[in-house]
C-alpha cells in the first residue's frame, strides 16, 4: 500500500476472478518495461481472450527507499530461500529434473533440426503414458466363477487385503499421474519454461555449439604442435651445427677427438685383440663363402711368383749388412771379436788333444761356409727357405772355394773370426724373426 497502517483509514478488499496470467522475467539493474500478451486460464476465457487481443503493460522500477531497507531485504532473502526449498522439494519428489536432464540429453545427443518440437515431444509421449488405462484383469475360469460364487465373500476384508497388495502396474500409473500433473503445473506456473531455460543455458556452456568448429579447433592445436616440433628440431640442428663449427674454430673440436681416442686406445689389449680375431674370423668365413678368399691367395701367389730372384738375393744381402753394421754400433761385434781373440790365444788351446784339433778343423770349416754364405747369399736363401716350409735349417759346408766368395774375403778387411761371428749374429736373429712369426701365427 501507498501509505501506513497509521494513516489508512478504511480498507477495501475486491475479489476478481483469474481470466488469465503472463509471465515475464525481470533482468534488474533500473526500471524495465514489458508488454506481454495475456494467456487465457481457461477454456470458457479462452475464446474472450483471444478475441480482443488482450495485453498487459508493466513497468518494473523500486517503490521508496524504504523497501531498500535491511528488513526488507532480510525478509525478502527469507522468503526467497523458502520458496527455493519448497521448489526443490517438489522438484525431486516428483522427479521432474531427472526427466528433464534426460530429455536435455537427448536434445544435445541427437541434436534435431526443430528441438522445441522434440520437446513437446516428449512431454505428449509422457502424458499419453500416464493417461494410458490399466489393463482390464483377464475373467477367471467358468468352474472358479461357480466355486467363487458359491463361497460367501466379506467384501470388507475383501477390499482390505487388496488394499496392501496392489500391482507394480497401480504404482507406475500413479506416478505417471503426478508427473503429468507436476509437468502441467510448472508450465502454468512458468516454473517449467524456466527450468528449460536454465537446463539449455548450462548446456550450452558446457558444450560446444559445433562440432566442426571444435574439429577444426583440435586440428589447429596439432598442426601448431607440430610446427613447434619441427620448429625445435630444427633450432636443435642449428645449435649443433654452430657448437661443431665453434669446436672447430677454437680447437675444442680436435681436443675431444682426440680425448676420445686416446679413451678408446686406453683399452685392455685383450679385448682389441679379440675383437680383431673375430673380424679376422668373420671376414675369412664371408671370403671362403663367397670365393674372394681363394681369388685373393691366387693373385697373392702369382705377384710374388712374378717377383725376379735377384730382387729377393739383393733384400737379403741388405738384411744382412743391416744386421752386422747394427752389431757393430751397438758393441757386440766388438765383444764377439775379443771373445774369439782370447780363445785363440789361450795355452789351453795349445793343449788339445787330436780329437779336439780335428773338432776345431771342423769348427773352422763351418765358420769359413757360413761366411761364405753370408757374403754371397746363399745363408740368407736357405734361411729364408726354412723361414717359409718351416723346417729345421741345414747348411751345407762346402770345401770348394766360390769365386765371389774369396773375391769378397779377399777385398774385406775384416779377419775370418769377425766374418764368423757376424754370421752368428746374422742367423741367430733371423731365427728370432723366425721363432716370433711362428707365436704369431699360433696365436
Amino acid at each position: 500500500f501507498a501509505c501506513t497502517p497509521e494513516d489508512c483509514g478504511g480498507i477495501k478488499v475486491d475479489f476478481f476472478s483469474l481470466t488469465g496470467s503472463v509471465r515475464a522475467l525481470s533482468r534488474g539493474g533500473g526500471p524495465q518495461h514489458f508488454t506481454l500478451d495475456l494467456e487465457p486460464k481457461n477454456s470458457q476465457t479462452a475464446q474472450a481472450v483471444a478475441s480482443s487481443g488482450a495485453q498487459v503493460r508493466l513497468l518494473v522500477r523500486s517503490a521508496t527507499d524504504a523497501a531498500t531497507s535491511e528488513d526488507l531485504r532480510q525478509e525478502r532473502d527469507v522468503k526467497k530461500k523458502e520458496a527455493l526449498d519448497t521448489s526443490e522439494r517438489y522438484l525431486e519428489e516428483h522427479k521432474v529434473l531427472s526427466f528433464l536432464q534426460q530429455i536435455m540429453q537427448g536434445l544435445i545427443k541427437e541434436r534435431p533440426a526443430d528441438p522445441y518440437g522434440f520437446v513437446a515431444k516428449q512431454f505428449a509421449q509422457r502424458s499419453e503414458d500416464t493417461a494410458a488405462p490399466a489393463a482390464p484383469p483377464l475373467p477367471p475360469p467358468p468352474d472358479r466363477m461357480k466355486d467363487e460364487a458359491a463361497i460367501p465373500v466379506d467384501l470388507g476384508e475383501l477390499k482390505a487385503s487388496l488394499a496392501g497388495e496392489k500391482p507394480e502396474e497401480d504404482e507406475t500409473e500413479m506416478l505417471r499421474k503426478q508427473a503429468r500433473e507436476a509437468l502441467l503445473k510448472g508450465a502454468e506456473s512458468g516454473e517449467l519454461s524456466k527450468v528449460l531455460e536454465k537446463s539449455k543455458s548450462q548446456q550450452q556452456e558446457a558444450v560446444p555449439e559445433d562440432a566442426e568448429s571444435d574439429l577444426s579447433r583440435s586440428l589447429e592445436r596439432q598442426a601448431t604442435m607440430l610446427e613447434l616440433k619441427e620448429d625445435e628440431t630444427e633450432k636443435h640442428r642449428k645449435q649443433a651445427r654452430e657448437a661443431l663449427l665453434k669446436g672447430a674454430e677454437s680447437g675444442e673440436l680436435s681436443k675431444v677427438l682426440e680425448k676420445s681416442k686416446s679413451l678408446q686406445q686406453a683399452q685392455p689389449d685383450e679385448d682389441e685383440t679379440e675383437k680383431l680375431r673375430k673380424q679376422a674370423r668373420e671376414a675369412l668365413l664371408k671370403g671362403a663363402e663367397s670365393g674372394e678368399l681363394s681369388k685373393v691367395l691366387e693373385k697373392s701367389k702369382s705377384q710374388q711368383e712374378a717377383v725376379p730372384e735377384e730382387d729377393e738375393t739383393e733384400q737379403l744381402r741388405i738384411q744382412a749388412r743391416d744386421a752386422l753394421l747394427e752389431s757393430a754400433q751397438s758393441g757386440m761385434l766388438a765383444d764377439l771379436l775379443l771373445e774369439s781373440s782370447q780363445a785363440e790365444e789361450s795355452p789351453s788351446q795349445q793343449q788339445v788333444q787330436p780329437e779336439e784339433d780335428e773338432t776345431e778343423k771342423l769348427r773352422k770349416q763351418a765358420r769359413e761356409a757360413l761366411l761364405r754364405g753370408a757374403e754371397s747369399g746363399e745363408l740368407s736363401k736357405v734361411l729364408e727357405k726354412s723361414r717359409s716350409t718351416e723346417v729345421p735349417l741345414e747348411l751345407e759346408v762346402a770345401g770348394a772355394a766360390h769365386p765371389e766368395t774369396d773375391q769378397v774375403y779377399e777385398e774385406s778387411p775384416l779377419s775370418n773370426d769377425v766374418k764368423m761371428r757376424s754370421g752368428r749374429l746374422e742367423v741367430t736373429r733371423l731365427a728370432k724373426e723366425k721363432v716370433e712369426l711362428l707365436s704369431e701365427v699360433e696365436q
